[in-house]
């Protein structure tokens, strides 16, 4: 939706190995202390800003470059390092429940998510910033409570490291209007005057993906369902589980 006028860039992911050549072998969720970071992550970066790498992975549009918008959960801790060493770049944080985020990644089965929590006791950085983390780790003994449990230490890692004044903060899902102010608010910001108003935007709101439309006709039990928030369908331990890590890591106010 940031690119609903068709005039930016967009690398999706970049640093998921599968679409990067140069990443070959790599893992899916680089850590902070991977000392690739300077001589691998931040060079691509480096590149993509400068237009001398291209993923291509929407078809070639280099000819509509007037801004570039990079969407990589993947390099979320990391981000801290390559902010500092990229103050051009401005952050924007797309927030959801961590149960929801689960639930969409098990229904995923064909795309590979991280999930081996186990990888974040090897990283120093990650350890010394969550005491606790160790026993949580032991703890997430369904792939959906590591799912919940890697929402978790990237989010919460990512913001002691970045204030939050520095980062724009997009919750989902969220009605056209709310997404419409925000994006007027990123775009303005960054130097563009794009109307949210536009036939553009209500054209590209139409394209959004699938998942993120309701259905027009939604019976009693739908809207009920609906109304009982995140983790619907979910055992009442599993919604426990997710609702008691968002408090340990501190991250309730992410959820508003």
């Amino acid at each position: 939706l940031l690119n609903f006028h068709g005039r930016f860039h967009v690398e999706h992911e970049p640093v998921h190995p599968h679409f990067t050549p140069q990443l070959a072998g790599t893992g899916l969720l680089p850590m902070p202390c991977d000392p690739r970071l300077d001589t691998l992550y931040a060079p691509l970066l480096s590149d993509i800003l400068g237009a001398r790498y291209v993923t291509h992975r929407f078809g070639d549009d280099q000819g509509r470059r007037e801004g570039l918008v990079i969407r990589d959960i993947f390099a979320l801790l990391i981000a801290p390092r390559l902010l500092q060493q990229f103050p051009q770049i401005r952050p924007v944080v797309l927030v959801r429940h961590p149960a929801q985020v689960a639930q969409s990644k098990l229904a995923l089965s064909e795309w590979d998510w991280f999930c081996d929590v186990g990888q974040f006791a090897q990283d120093p950085q990650i350890m010394a910033c969550f005491p606790g983390l160790a026993r949580e780790i032991g703890r997430a003994t369904t792939l959906f409570r590591k799912y919940v449990l890697s929402w978790a230490v990237c989010h919460a890692y990512f913001f002691a490291h970045v204030p939050r004044e520095q980062v724009t903060l997009v919750r989902y899902p969220a009605g056209q209007a709310e997404t419409a102010r925000h994006i007027e608010a990123i775009l303005r910001d960054s130097g563009a005057e794009w109307s949210t108003t536009s036939d553009q935007f209500a054209e590209a709101w139409q394209r959004r993906s699938p998942t993120d439309k309701p259905p027009r006709h939604q019976n009693l039990l739908s809207r009920l369902r609906a109304r009982l928030g995140p983790g619907t369908g979910l055992s009442w331990r599993d919604k426990a589980y997710a609702e008691r890590i968002i408090d340990q890591f501190g991250l309730r106010g992410l959820l508003g």
